[in-house]
């Protein structure tokens, strides 16, 4: 049995330092930092696998266990990654709630024929 390290991120971990370069990257280059990601992802998984706790999981736990690291990582990064500036967003929204307010008065079974 080899010994097994247990990994902390803290805020000078790569991890960490990583996601600050990603964020701040255009978005085509975050796109792309994504896809790397998504590449890395299995080696990520073997390596979780590894861990001694796991040496004697059931296969639906060690899925689970898989699924519980995407979800965190995807809600680590999610903000950095996808950013959108608040106020453009704002913007957007109320725009859409507009077009949206505007068509109202369409009543589909009329106008569609249905």
């Amino acid at each position: 049995m080899t010994a097994k390290k247990q990994a902390i991120v803290t805020s000078d971990h790569p991890v960490s330092l990583s996601l600050k370069k990603v964020n701040a990257l255009p978005m085509e280059k975050k796109q792309n930092a994504v896809a790397s990601f998504k590449a890395y992802l299995p080696k990520l998984h073997a390596k979780l696998l590894d861990a001694e706790i796991y040496e004697e999981a059931s296969e639906l736990a060690k899925q689970q266990a898989l699924e519980g690291l995407e979800k965190f990582v995807a809600t680590k990064v999610y903000s950095s990654v996808f950013r959108v500036n608040e106020v453009d967003d704002s913007r957007r929204d109320r725009n859409i709630s507009t077009k949206l307010t505007s068509l109202k008065w369409l009543r589909l079974h009329q106008h569609l024929g249905t």
